[in-house]
């Protein structure tokens, strides 16, 4: 899960904190459920907007469900494809038909979450090569390269 707390500062970590603590607990494996079952749970906090993704290594599966803006990209060497999350905020309002989407990983090597700290429109073809490091110098190359600098911000980049 890559969550992002709203605004900054104190209030948007307690709704951090409190997404934590609600995912450390939920007993779900789809990432729609597991989103259904925070809802609730920072309902008196401000609110956040997560992606959470799910790896079935011996199916070659992902399941992935979002809600509000953390952008999501499956990468490998020739192909990437980008998932779109839900509108919403959770805690205050998400989508009632939400669904996990099903991927399958086989031409992917890599899954990259960034919450909006990053500038949406970067480029891996940028840094060629980098595919085949470690999946750390990619996402200090975001980090980098892409970083808003009035707003918090994360790069989660996990090899599949």
């Amino acid at each position: 899960m890559l969550a992002d707390g709203l605004g900054h500062g104190p209030d948007a970590n307690l709704a951090m904190n409190a997404a934590v603590e609600a995912f450390k607990r939920c007993p779900f494996d789809s990432p729609t459920e597991i989103i259904q079952f925070i809802h609730p749970e920072v309902r008196k906090t401000r609110g956040l907007v997560a992606t959470v993704a799910v790896l079935d290594t011996k199916t070659k599966h992902l399941k992935i469900s979002g809600v509000g803006n953390i952008s999501t990209r499956l990468q490998g060497a020739v192909l990437s494809k980008t998932q779109l999350p839900y509108n919403g905020i959770i805690g205050h309002n998400i989508p009632r038909t939400m669904n996990d989407h099903i991927l399958d990983i086989r031409y992917y090597s890599k899954l990259i979450l960034c919450s909006d700290g990053i500038r949406s429109r970067w480029e891996i073809n940028k840094y060629p090569q980098i595919i085949r490091h470690d999946p750390s110098v990619l996402a200090a190359a975001i980090y980098k390269d892409y970083a808003r600098q009035t707003d918090d911000m994360s790069v989660v980049v996990i090899n599949m």
